[in-house]
């Protein structure tokens, strides 16, 4: 079994994936509370979007860490647990496409504009 996790998606999703990872390491994990556990997964986030946007190929293909996919998980769940508190409507289908696009499925860009509509018939 491969060390990654082959993720094929467009801009826009490697853009929500990159950033969720970094707003969760600030969230989850501050500086303020300086432990070392904390640092080390709040790095381990920080580089994962780094390498994840790094090797992001012109085909629309990145890689994260298979070790990472928990966490990965979590930090597109408060991505879109925000993102749903401040648009006052649900996100939990976006949240759903982006899930299975992490896992390596390949979702297509209208899936998540369907689900985003849908969201906001909620």
């Amino acid at each position: 079994m491969s060390k990654y996790i082959e993720i094929q998606c467009n801009e826009a999703m490697k853009d929500i994936i990159c950033s969720s990872l970094r707003n969760f390491a600030y969230l989850a994990y501050p500086k303020a509370h300086n432990s070392e556990c904390n640092l080390v997964a709040s790095d381990a986030l920080l580089n994962a979007a780094d390498y994840f946007e790094k090797h992001f190929s012109e085909c629309g293909a990145g890689l994260l860490n298979r070790r990472m996919r928990m966490m990965v998980k979590t930090a597109i769940e408060t991505h879109y647990k925000i993102l749903s508190e401040l648009k006052n409507h649900s996100t939990e289908k976006q949240c759903e496409v982006m899930l299975k696009v992490c896992k390596g499925d390949l979702v297509n860009n209208e899936e998540l504009i369907e689900a985003e509509q849908l969201d906001q018939q909620s």
